[in-house]
């Protein structure tokens, strides 16, 4: 989902400039990434700047955990990992695992995303897809019986709250310049709700104890009330162990999150 100019802003008091204000140079780090388990970092899918920087957080996040991370991607569908992991065994370069992810070039301007994968092979971290493939997410816009089973429990969650399903229709409308039709407001809202479980899924699914996992995914996803975050905690990850990360234009207002950081459009 694209990101939204709705929502709370909700900086993190480890930023570096009060208000979450532009920074001068490269911004580091927020410090809730580098103490939490699990750390989100959220994108405008478009901003080279965004995966350069992002690349760079990798490494330090690598060079900072003693285990080996592993990384979501939420431009590499779920059902892929073998063979992602066969080409990581055989020394496989960025261009060479985005095939054996079967990324989709042309619908992420390949090679925009590069940087990241390049990074995550430099960290020898396990590479893992973690999104619905674009032929299931319709499946699931036009008709709720094709929801994947180990999915389902996410659209029973006692968790989600009138409250959240009217803000998650009100981004899905405001992303889509209010232009939709009424009918498929529900299958959107559905398929966002599913692809935000698929990678919480695949963030902490198997993962030992010990292990970090980082997800990388537009900021949609990664904002705290309606992403990952609250699918992380459905699936019984504390709230402490989560940091969620928000890369954004300057001067554009925030959804919430624990780190809020803006770059030059």
């Amino acid at each position: 989902m694209r990101s939204s100019r709705r929502g709370l802003l909700k900086c993190a008091a480890a930023l570096p400039l009060p208000g979450c204000a532009a920074l001068a140079g490269p911004p580091a780090l927020p410090g809730v990434a580098r103490e939490r388990r699990f750390v989100l970092l959220g994108e405008l899918h478009d901003r080279a700047a965004h995966h350069r920087l992002r690349a760079a957080w990798i490494a330090q996040l690598a060079a900072a955990t003693p285990t080996r991370l592993r990384i979501v991607f939420e431009q590499m569908d779920r059902g892929r990992d073998a063979a992602i992991a066969q080409a990581q065994a055989r020394g496989a370069d960025a261009d060479a695992i985005a095939d054996a992810a079967a990324l989709d070039r042309a619908g992420w301007r390949w090679p925009l995303h590069r940087p990241l994968v390049e990074a995550a092979l430099a960290a020898r971290a396990e590479i893992v897809g973690g999104n619905l493939s674009r032929e299931a997410a319709r499946a699931v816009v036009r008709d709720a019986a094709a929801v994947p089973d180990d999915l389902a429990p996410a659209l029973r969650d006692p968790g989600w709250t009138d409250a959240l399903a009217q803000r998650l229709v009100g981004e899905i409308a405001d992303a889509h310049g209010d232009a939709l039709p009424a009918a498929l407001v529900p299958g959107l809202v559905r398929a966002q709700r599913l692809r935000d479980a698929a990678l919480a899924q695949a963030m902490s699914q198997g993962l030992a104890p010990g292990r970090r996992a980082v997800l990388i995914a537009g900021n949609g996803h990664v904002r705290d009330d309606l992403g990952v975050p609250h699918q992380l905690r459905r699936l019984g990850v504390a709230r402490s162990d989560i940091a969620s990360v928000l890369l954004l234009d300057e001067g554009v207002p925030a959804m919430p999150a624990d780190a809020v950081l803006r770059l030059p459009a």
